[in-house]
């Protein structure tokens, strides 16, 4: 069993997203499966901006 854990910034031309990501896999025999995954979006509340001088 393996967690993984990232953040993931997309970029489009309509939008720009952020998440959070979780994803639980499972080694069955030689190959690796999800077995479970999250995504959340990542708030502007939450994000750190750089102290700026105005």
């Amino acid at each position: 069993m393996a967690v993984l854990t990232y953040q993931l910034f997309s970029k489009t031309n309509l939008i720009d997203m952020e998440y959070n990501v979780v994803e639980v896999f499972q080694k069955e025999e030689d190959e690796w499966r999800v077995i479970h995954s999250t995504w959340s979006f990542i708030r502007p509340m939450d994000k750190k901006f750089p102290d700026t001088v105005v």
